[in-house]
């Protein structure tokens, strides 16, 4: 696993406007405590995830801002949602947060989450999902 470097979502085109912004923004975020961490298998990106202390207002919880990997049923999920995991436990955080929607391209679906003891926790219109990974007593 490679940490705080970068290409973001491959789904975004490199020299667009959003792309450059959001690139602008992360280097930004990153002095603010934003983690980026790749996941390369063969000289390849074959995950990422993206999280940190902010975006939902849930103090003392890390927000997943992205989770994407190249190929399901390999591990690279759980490698990454791992890495988070253990992220927070070593910054003594009270839990990782996800929003999830099944509906969207744009947020993870709720699956990967489910299997490794997230819990639902409140919804919203239009089918988004807060999930936690309590780390202490809710």
């Amino acid at each position: 696993m490679v940490g705080g470097v970068g290409s973001f979502c491959l789904r975004s085109k490199k020299k667009s406007e959003g792309y450059k912004g959001k690139n602008k923004w992360l280097h930004q975020q990153f002095e603010k405590g934003l983690r980026y961490v790749q996941l390369v298998e063969d000289h390849q990106q074959v995950g990422f995830i993206e999280y940190s202390s902010r975006v939902v207002h849930a103090e003392g919880y890390i927000m997943i801002h992205c989770l994407w990997v190249s190929a399901v049923g390999k591990g690279y999920g759980t490698q990454l949602l791992q890495k988070c995991i253990d992220d927070a436990k070593q910054r003594g955080k009270k839990g990782v947060a996800v929003l999830t929607n099944d509906q969207t391209s744009w947020t993870p679906s709720k699956a990967l989450f489910l299997q490794h003891q997230f819990q639902l926790v409140a919804t919203a219109p239009f089918d988004f999902e807060l999930m936690v990974y309590p780390l202490v007593k809710m």
